[in-house]
């Protein structure tokens, strides 16, 4: 009966045996001194030490030396009695001297008798995990760092639109401290442009990408702004919706400026129509970039003629004629006034003055020409009538 009753001991050990020596995790035991008593075949592999270069020999020949001393404190305290699990990850040392990142679990077990103390450590090579880990963080600083020092306001909302990330752009765009803004729903959209907002913020929750927004917000101050701005959802790692990022700059300045430059232009076209004598522009390629009125007509018959030349509106030996006196002007800065007898949109021959001027842009390049016609067909009549 006692050989029959030892068996299953005999079975069960065979096969914690053949399980440790089997198994992928790296499993080895250690004194409380820290020297590995046994090691199985993971461990050795993870570590490319023999099994004979670990047993017998301490931990540290394994472990980072700037790993060493929290686990000399740990083997101290089993040592004194303490039966302490743990699980830390830390730097390990290969045969080669190349190190990988591990993370080892340990607890305290003791022999049948209750006396011996052992520890029992698991060990996984976590190196991967670390580096896709530490590219992760050093990415996410770098995309926290770009967020703080943007120009541009940059805020993020969840799907109530509660703020819940607020830049210092946004602060200064808008007036509003971080503290005020986060947890609320957004302080700077007036009352007659809720409805617009929230018109705006469904379409981007149900996965809208909008840009070239130009909206009317307010300021802490009270005073009125408008922004030129996009949104985007925010997705988790399921792809759900979770919320909104806003980027935006401020263009009110902008939007003032080209509603004077639309008003400086309105006046100067106005000027220029006022001008009884035809006026025009031409570019370097001496293409008809701005005419009056008066120029409209005496050659443009009503039609479009901006991009066009005086090759399309004279024969080939007048327009080489003016295309002669244009090239010194565009050369280089210069002036010249000349008379030419000219045809009319009507047909009708004219005699004309020509008055040009290079135009010379704030680069100080010649950017085309200007020129002022006279009709002198009257003058000339009355001068030859005299001469006869």
């Amino acid at each position: 009966m006692s050989a029959v009753a030892r068996e299953p001991s005999r079975l069960d050990f065979d096969l914690l045996q053949e399980a440790f020596e089997r198994t992928g995790v790296g499993l080895a035991l250690l004194a409380p001194d820290g020297v590995f008593l046994k090691v199985n075949a993971a461990f050795c592999e993870m570590t490319a030490f023999s099994r004979a270069e670990l047993e017998g020999h301490s931990f540290r020949r394994i472990v980072h030396p700037d790993e060493i001393a929290r686990d000399e404190d740990y083997l101290a305290a089993v040592r004194g009695g303490a039966e302490l699990s743990r699980t830390v990850e830390k730097r390990y040392v290969r045969r080669d001297g190349t190190e990988f990142w591990g993370r080892c679990s340990t607890t305290v077990a003791r022999d049948a008798s209750g006396e011996r103390v052992f520890v029992v450590a698991a060990f996984f090579d976590i190196t991967e995990a670390h580096r896709k880990d530490l590219t992760l963080r050093q990415t996410n600083s770098f995309l926290a760092a770009v967020v703080e020092n943007s120009p541009v306001a940059i805020y993020t909302t969840d799907l109530e639109g509660r703020v819940n990330l607020w830049n210092p752009a946004a602060e200064r765009i808008f007036g509003y401290k971080r503290e005020q803004a986060l947890g609320h729903l957004a302080p700077f959209i007036p009352p007659e442009r809720r409805e617009e907002a929230r018109r705006l913020r469904e379409r981007v929750l149900a996965g809208e990408t909008l840009a070239g927004l130009e909206l009317e917000r307010r300021r802490a101050d009270g005073s009125t702004i408008f922004i030129n701005g996009s949104a985007a959802p925010l997705r988790d790692e399921a792809d759900r919706v979770t919320g909104l990022l806003v980027a935006c700059i401020d263009v009110s300045d902008a939007r003032q400026t080209a509603r004077e430059l639309e008003q400086h232009l309105h006046f100067t076209r106005a000027l220029l129509d006022a001008i009884p004598s035809p006026v025009y522009f031409k570019d370097r390629e001496g293409r008809y970039r701005v005419y009056n009125r008066a120029w409209d007509e005496l050659f443009g018959r009503g039609e479009d003629w901006k991009g066009r030349t005086v090759n399309e509106m004279f024969d080939e030996r007048l327009a080489a004629e003016h295309n002669d006196r244009d090239r010194m002007l565009i050369e280089r800065p210069a002036s010249t006034t000349y008379e030419a007898r000219v045809p009319t949109a009507e047909g009708e021959m004219r005699q004309l003055l020509y008055n040009k001027v290079s135009f010379v842009d704030r680069a100080g390049e010649v950017a085309g020409l200007i020129g002022v016609i006279t009709d002198v067909t009257r003058y000339k009549e009355t001068e030859h009538a005299l001469e006869a």
